[in-house]
Order: C-alpha cells, then structure tokens, then sequence
C-alpha cells in the first residue's frame, strides 16, 4: 500500500477554536493544572489548542492527517474535566477519526474509561520527592561518586537567566548551547530530535522554563552539559525534559548537574522532580480492553530495539536516582487502529534514522560486552510501583 504524504503531513495551522498564539491563558493552564511531565509541552509553538465551551479546560493537541495527539493530559481542575472530555470527543467525532491522550495519570483513568476509551499503559514516570529525599547512604554512592568526580575536574553548575543577560552575553551561551544539543544528537541514532513527545530549545518561547548550565573550569570554561526543567502542578513540581552534553565532556557531568538542580529547587521548597518516563517499562500485564498491538509493541521494542535506543540503559540510569514509578497510559478514541499508529510513529521522528549512526551504535553495542549485564525492562524496579497522590 502506497501512502500519500499528504496523508503524513503535520498540520501546525490553527484550527478556528484556537486563540492567538500569545495568548498568556495557555501558559497559565499548562503551568497550573499540568499534572504530567509533558504537560508544558502545551506552550511549544507547532501546537493546536481546544477550550471548553465556559474556557474553564483546554487541550493542546497535534494533527497528523485525520488523527489527533493530545499531550500533557486534560488541562483543567478536577471538577472542569468531565465537561472538557465531553466536548473535546463531540469535536474529534464531527472531523476526525481518532484522538489519542498520551501519559494519563491512573487519577484520570476513570473518566476515560466512562467514554469507553480505549486504555493502553506504554510505561512508567519516574518521580523524586524532594521533600524526602537526600543522597545520602549507600544507594546513594554511585551518585556521590560522579558528583565528586566532576568537582575533582573543577566542574561548575549555575542557572542561567537568559532575561538578565546582556545581549552578548546571551547570544554567546545561546549558540553554545545550540552546539551542545547538535552534538548530544551525535549520540542517538534519529537523524534529528524528537518531536511531541520531546521539547525544543526554543529561546523566544522559554516562558518559565529553567535552564541549569556545567561549565568546565580546566582553561576552556566551555559548556559540557545543560538541562531545561518545565514547571507543572503549579510550579511544585518540575520535570527534567530536555538534557544534553557534549560527546566528550567529563564523566558523569549530567547526574552531576541533576543533583545540583535539585539542591537547590529542595531549597525552593519544590516538592516533586519528575526524571520523565521509561517506555515500554513493566508493560507486560494485560489490562482489561487494551490495545494487544500497542501492549506488545511497546515490550517488543524495549527488548529489541534496544541497542539502538539503549532502553536498559536508560532504565538503569534513573534507576541511581532511586525514584517511584507511576503508571502512564495511551488513551485512544476510539481505539487504535493502523492509522493512528502510524501517525504517531511518524509524529515521533524515532522512525527516522540515520544508517551510518544506526551501523555505529548496533557495532558499538556488540562490542561493549558490559551492556548486557544491564536489567531488563519490567524485570524490577528501582522502586515499588506506586499510586500518585
């Protein structure tokens, strides 16, 4: 079967219950009632946006052909949700043949399920409460290890204010930081970042997204490595969305970062970080009406695709954090079909990769004998799997 491109184009255009694309409200409603990772996501400029009928709700959503992707969740209070779903489904019927919401909280599972939605899990969150949290004790050593590590090589970690900047000043760490995200790129095997699911640097749009920068101090004082926090849950919890170094920077200069990032928003009084989710993580289990393509899809391949997108060691990266685990879901109306998921393979951009980068990392990965011994996914957890509060 032949597809057209038209079928696969991304449509940014507004549609006529959109309102101006400066409209403060989005961000106001991404930042107070974003209850997942990505729910900042809402302000990213290529996003289409519905409001319920009193303005009370909004859903920042995608098109890809005839086939909608919503993310960041229901954006509204608990109360306003209900009368948002509705409308928002009464829309998707009248123009389009699917809606999919991704990373659903299990809070929200039953109203989804009210509508007879179709409910997938593709994976799990990995969340730190900072209010209880330290690096202290020997779970902690590994952390501990890289920190000092990177202090020995007199690495720095600052926040930068780019509105506090003088022009120079922000147009040289700009372009630095341009050059670090190109060359973390180098790393993975898509031939250009990931879309939706994934932020952009995007300077004109930071809003109150944070930016944590490590400098090395060793004569170059250049950038090895930066990290962009989106706020959600009204800014008492933020989310660790984008992060990059440089191929060659000092070992262990993210975590490094991370920790110093979370010092001192614990300082700040923030409540929760979100490390972002781990796909196709403990997804075996049948659930009741669930997708069986999606379910297997997305064990398949964490399994067997993970020399290239290294699955395990991602898993066992955030595992060192010691973070709770929390379920998240594909919600699909009305069900998946071939279409929507092929819309949203080809909205991810994971598809799409670069043959001489896919050649060097499968090589790399049967070379480094050491990855094997890595966990797998869903065979334990760096935490018991628990229920969001």
């Amino acid at each position: 079967m032949k597809f057209r491109r038209a079928w696969l184009k991304i449509e940014p255009t507004p549609s006529i219950l959109t309102p101006v694309r400066n409209d403060k409200r989005i961000e106001e409603m991404a930042y107070k009632h974003g209850q997942v990772y990505d729910s900042y996501l809402a302000c990213e400029s290529n996003r289409n946006y519905f409001w319920s009928s009193d303005k009370s709700g909004m859903v920042s959503y995608v098109r890809v052909g005839k086939h909608l992707k919503v993310g960041g969740g229901l954006l509204a209070s608990q109360a306003d949700k209900p009368q948002l779903l509705r409308e928002f489904l009464e829309y998707v019927t009248q123009n389009y043949k699917s809606a999919a919401f991704f990373n659903i909280t299990d809070s929200d599972l039953p109203l989804f399920q009210r509508y007879g939605i179709q409910i997938t899990k593709w994976g799990e969150d990995t969340l730190i409460d900072l209010v209880n949290w330290d690096c202290k004790g020997k779970e902690f050593e590994w952390l501990r290890r890289q920190k000092n590590f990177c202090s020995r090589h007199e690495i720095t970690c600052h926040e930068w204010h780019p509105k506090k900047c003088s022009v120079d000043e922000f147009e040289a760490t700009r372009t630095e930081l341009e050059l670090v995200e190109k060359d973390g790129l180098q790393l993975k095997p898509q031939a250009f970042e990931m879309r939706f699911f994934q932020g952009v640097l995007d300077f004109t749009n930071l809003g109150r997204k944070r930016v944590f920068i490590a400098r090395s101090r060793s004569g170059t004082s250049r950038i090895e490595a930066f990290l962009v926090a989106n706020p959600y849950q009204n800014g008492k919890s933020w989310a660790f969305e984008i992060f990059r170094h440089r191929h060659d920077s000092v070992r262990g200069v993210l975590p490094y970062l991370k920790l110093n990032a979370m010092e001192l928003m614990k300082a700040e009084g923030v409540q929760q970080v979100s490390l972002c989710m781990i796909p196709g993580l403990n997804c075996q289990s049948v659930r009741s009406g669930d997708s069986r393509f999606v379910r297997r899809f997305a064990a398949w391949s964490s399994s067997y695709l993970n020399s290239l997108y290294d699955c395990s060691g991602l898993y066992h990266y955030k595992s060192r954090f010691r973070p709770q685990l929390v379920n998240r879901y594909i919600c699909t109306y009305p069900r998946v079909s071939a279409g929507s998921f092929l819309t949203t393979a080809h909205l991810s951009g994971l598809a799409y990769v670069c043959p001489f980068k896919v050649t060097k990392l499968i090589w790399r990965h049967l070379v480094n004998r050491s990855r094997s011994t890595l966990p797998k996914l869903g065979k334990s957890s760096p935490q018991k799997n628990v229920s969001e509060r």
